[in-house]
């Protein structure tokens, strides 16, 4: 009996070695090989959208992206293992965590980065089919040393001191308001872009090294495991407060279920802290609102090459 358990082990262990090495020759034998430094990461936010995981794959994967980290976030519906499925290239990597919801995991994530230029993106996100909205994003921080944050879903502009509401507002979604229409697109028929107070994620490009060195997000915007409301909104003006700049473009994102982990979240929890980091903007920047603006205004006068 004991021999025979013997060779039953001796045969798993070869089983073994042969897996880890028919595995190791594929990777040797393949064309894709690790980039020590890439020169965009994609950063996704995962939390039970499953379903959405192979589009994903298909659109990002065309892109000269070099790097993608997933943020799986505790789901329950599978999609870790599709993650592992579908992203499985050398700089692809897959973080679990249990329910810390997106400013600690997105947080956690620029850090681990490699890319100059970070993308973050959430699991619901249709992103376009083709390259146009990544190949303007790496366009406009070449063409604006100064940009550090650009995103492509909403824009914030004319925000108040007193109540820190949104009170305009460029969309790439909804278009059925006409002020929307005028803004989101040029006389030549081409996307709008312009320097704006604050954005919101997704999808959002940031400089990783100016955010780095701003300290990354601010955490007092959530409880570990509850939605942080208004957290890109506080970066984007910290930004601007750093001497740096903040953009909107469109980028043609739709999306594939609710926006980001609203149909998962607690309601009322979401609308107290809707109102909670409401005071906390007004608290943190209430009174350099005239400066933010300010040189929001002096930006856009500046811009001469886009529309």
């Amino acid at each position: 009996m004991i021999r025979t358990v013997k060779k039953w082990l001796n045969l798993k262990k070869l089983w073994f070695d042969f897996k880890v090495r028919e595995k190791k020759r594929k990777r040797s034998e393949s064309e894709e090989r690790y980039i020590e430094a890439p020169k965009v990461t994609f950063v996704i936010q995962s939390f039970n959208h499953c379903d959405n995981i192979k589009m994903l794959a298909e659109r990002l994967q065309s892109l000269p992206y070099q790097e993608c980290i997933v943020c799986e976030d505790g789901s329950v519906d599978g999609s870790l293992r599709q993650w592992l499925k579908y992203f499985n290239r050398p700089n692809d990597f897959v973080i679990h965590s249990n329910d810390l919801h997106e400013i600690r995991t997105y947080d956690r994530a620029l850090r681990y980065a490699n890319g100059e230029l970070v993308c973050l993106l959430q699991d619901d996100d249709a992103p376009p089919s083709t390259s146009a909205w990544f190949d303007e994003a790496v366009s406009l921080f070449n063409r604006y040393p100064d940009l550090i944050v650009l995103g492509g879903w909403l824009g914030f502009q004319g925000i108040e001191s007193d109540s820190v509401e949104q009170k305009q507002y460029w969309s790439a979604g909804d278009l059925t308001n006409q002020y929307k229409k005028e803004a989101l697109h040029s006389e030549g028929g081409g996307p709008m872009h312009r320097f704006v107070e604050a954005i919101n994620v997704g999808p959002v490009f940031i400089r990783r090294k100016a955010f780095v060195d701003m300290g990354g997000f601010d955490l007092d915007f959530s409880q570990v495991g509850w939605p942080g409301i208004h957290f890109d909104v506080a970066l984007s003006l910290q930004v601007w407060l750093q001497g740096g700049q903040v953009a909107w473009y469109d980028a043609g994102f739709r999306q594939a279920g609710a926006r980001g982990t609203e149909s998962f979240g607690n309601l009322d929890r979401r609308k107290q802290q809707l109102i909670t980091n409401h005071k906390l903007l007004v608290e943190k920047f209430g009174e350099q609102m005239a400066d933010i603006q300010k040189r929001v205004a002096e930006s856009e006068k500046a811009r001469t090459d886009w529309a």
